[in-house]
């Protein structure tokens, strides 16, 4: 989105070719502009009349950063996945009927270059797609406006269920979500009345191509997942303090007070959960990280008692529940209670079984890079323990909930 924000519609970036200097046998740079991917897609939406055209026009330009262009034709029902990475461009997927997308490359001279932050963000995007294949070939012949709209405010982690956010299709940083039926010429967009946006009201406008007066007419509202609303109403709140949170988080930063707001957003989620029964670990594991953040500034013994409290509780009541890497996440900020304690010994545990439970996924993704530096940090900190100034450089991800 960042890239929408500029008037550049072409970038420079660095390329290399073959040097024909017999001194110098290596590569050499040389500078190339790059189309940015916003442009790029305007540019397929009015030039372009089929996919092939679309493909062409996409492999006559180099391209800056890393895009995957999803591209459908309404005349012949076929759907395009274009992958772009510099002067690398591949059809990743083409097919009739439908494809879903998420933020991997999924062909394999473009994988080879997937960079995504942290094992969870791999997690998250791979979950993602696996849940909209397998609900768009469930849903096959009966898809339609509102479908897309449930879809875009799903709440379903693909792996464990139902979810605030992280390895879900609706993301805590949307700021607005749309729905194109193209064979009826409507357009669903959300109004973004509260938070989060794609759980708002969502207006239809239809499409009148045949006249130039009057060109478009506004058609009912409409909401997403009205049945699940019914059965859960307070899983919206949850939802909206997740939001708040997350906003509060990114725009006043980590000092302390700060802090604190943000903390309280989440307390209220779990005290709505526990009154309804419900379990919801986005929430709970985003509560425990800030509450060490917060550790850091104050050194408040209480903070890491009240933290303990809550991943006891996860770990005797939920674990078996959670997916290997939530498991993980447990046991590490177990131990770092325990080092920040005193407890050495103890620490040093957690920190194997945070260890132990990652490495059905180091054998899963061999060369993921973070994943691998996640493990570097456990076997440290299981031998020498874990510091305050540690802790403090420690990431946490309100997106992917870690």
């Amino acid at each position: 989105t960042h890239e929408l924000r500029t008037t550049k519609v072409r970038t420079l970036y660095a390329a290399t070719k073959p040097s024909h200097n017999r001194r110098n046998s290596h590569q050499r740079e040389r500078i190339k502009y790059g189309v940015i991917a916003p442009y790029m897609a305007n540019m397929i939406v009015k030039e372009a009349s089929s996919i092939d055209d679309a493909v062409k026009l996409i492999k006559k330009y180099g391209h800056f950063g890393a895009w995957t262009f999803l591209v459908s034709d309404s005349k012949t029902n076929e759907v395009a996945s274009i992958e772009v990475s510099g002067n690398i461009v591949r059809v990743a997927r083409r097919n009739k009927g439908s494809l879903a997308q998420a933020n991997h490359f999924r062909h394999p001279d473009t994988a080879k270059y997937n960079f995504e932050y942290s094992i969870n963000k791999t997690l998250e995007s791979r979950a993602r797609i696996s849940h909209v294949e397998e609900s768009l070939e469930l849903s096959k012949g009966n898809i339609d406006s509102q479908w897309g709209v449930d879809m875009l405010s799903g709440h379903i982690d693909h792996y464990m269920g139902v979810r605030s956010f992280g390895r879900t299709v609706s993301k805590v940083y949307t700021s607005m979500s749309h729905v194109i039926d193209s064979s009826n010429n409507e357009i669903w967009f959300s109004l973004g009345e509260t938070f989060p946006t794609n759980y708002s009201t969502f207006l239809g406008i239809k499409v009148d191509f045949t006249t130039n007066d009057r060109f478009f007419t506004f058609l009912s509202e409409t909401k997403a997942h009205q049945a699940s609303r019914e059965d859960r109403p307070f899983f919206e709140t949850i939802l909206k303090n997740y939001t708040l949170a997350y906003i509060n988080d990114r725009d006043n930063g980590q000092g302390e007070e700060s802090l604190k707001k943000t903390i309280q957003y989440l307390k209220e989620s779990n005290k709505i959960s526990v009154e309804n029964y419900h379990f919801d670990f986005p929430t709970e594991i985003m509560q425990v990280r800030l509450n060490l953040k917060l550790y850091t500034k104050n050194k408040k013994q209480s903070i890491l008692e009240r933290t303990k409290t809550i991943l006891e509780n996860i770990k005797t009541n939920h674990l078996e529940s959670l997916h290997l890497y939530e498991q993980s996440q447990v046991y590490r900020d177990l131990a770092i209670i325990e080092d920040m304690s005193g407890n050495r010994d103890l620490a040093s545990k957690y920190f194997e079984s945070a260890l132990e439970k990652v490495d059905t996924l180091t054998k899963k993704f061999p060369s993921h890079h973070f994943l691998w530096v996640y493990v570097a940090e456990l076997k440290v900190f299981k031998k020498r323990g874990i510091t305050l100034y540690d802790v403090s450089k420690l990431d946490l991800h309100f997106a992917t909930a870690e």
